[in-house]
């Protein structure tokens, strides 16, 4: 089978697994349902397994399929990366970067690794997303993002590269004016007197926050308020009585101004933080090259 005809088979089956059934793939791929159905059987027989579980409402990939979606994906992506690498290339430019940072990485340690890394990597444009563990991994694993900046888990993938740099201390933050930051010591049970907010989808923040009252035999605070962007959770400590969880280093920044580390009964949590990248035989040499300052960079600071 050629390369063409693979890849369009490939094509054919990511469409399936995304849309759950070969009906509304074949709508989406603008093709016939028997064309369609017959190309996913071709590519069932071409690697001699099941790729679908057939079902009268729709299709749910088995486990063999799982695993080519992932690579399949991967490799479209990978296609494209390649394509926009060669546009840069003609146009004068190297490559691109594409970075998923959890708030203290894209605030901070991003842009100072940029600033430094800028003078030697002429030409290479970077992208810069925020969010959360839980949003960043799933982009990672899927060639979204090159690199991703995040709270380091136990939980391990074969898949990805991960690097510990920095130790990190998580404080309860205000704003300078609030009622709690009058006082010596803010009591647990004071803190749910106020709203809350914190960055959406943060499921280790919500799970730790937890477990620090739950010391205290209280139960954790709503959270009023779930932002997109750490500069959206900023200014709403600025402006309000709310509390929100932060990495210390932030608190340092000028960015900051306005804001202060709460003194709290105990202390929340200290946790690991660095870097994860896909394993791969030959990662682009920028990429290398950036995680190279990326590492200097903490070296630097330590």
């Amino acid at each position: 089978m050629t390369y063409d005809g693979v890849d369009r088979l490939l094509s054919h089956f990511v469409a399936v697994a995304k849309e759950g059934g070969v009906t509304k793939a074949a709508k989406t791929l603008n093709i016939s349902q028997p064309a369609l159905s017959r190309n996913i059987r071709l590519l069932e027989q071409h690697l001699n397994v099941s790729l679908f579980d057939r079902h009268s409402v729709g299709v749910k990939l088995t486990a063999c399929g799982q695993m080519l979606a992932r690579r399949a994906r991967l490799m479209q992506l990978e296609f494209e990366h390649a394509l926009s690498e060669i546009e840069n290339f003609k146009g004068g430019r190297i490559g691109q970067i594409n970075i998923g940072a959890i708030p203290v990485w894209e605030t901070i340690f991003i842009p100072e690794a940029i600033s430094a890394a800028k003078k030697d990597l002429e030409g290479i444009n970077f992208a810069i997303v925020g969010g959360a563990n839980a949003s960043l991994i799933p982009m990672l694993r899927e060639g979204k993002v090159d690199l991703a900046c995040l709270v380091l888990e136990t939980q391990t993938y074969p898949d990805i590269v991960v690097e510990p740099l920095l130790d990190m201390e998580r404080v309860v933050i205000c704003c300078v004016d609030h009622p709690l930051a009058q006082q010596k010591t803010a009591q647990a049970k004071d803190l749910l007197e106020y709203p809350w907010t914190q960055i959406k989808d943060d499921e280790i923040t919500f799970s730790r926050l937890g477990g620090y009252f739950s010391a205290y035999n209280l139960a954790p605070p709503n959270i009023d308020v779930e932002c997109e962007s750490n500069m959206s959770l900023l200014t709403i400590l600025r402006s309000t009585k709310f509390l929100s969880t932060a990495p210390k280093p932030i608190v340092e920044h000028p960015m900051c101004e306005g804001l202060v580390v709460l003194p709290i009964q105990g202390s929340l949590w200290r946790y690991k933080t660095g870097i994860a990248y896909r394993k791969e035989s030959t990662p682009p040499a920028h990429l290398n090259s950036f995680i190279s300052y990326i590492r200097s960079y903490f070296l630097n600071e330590n």
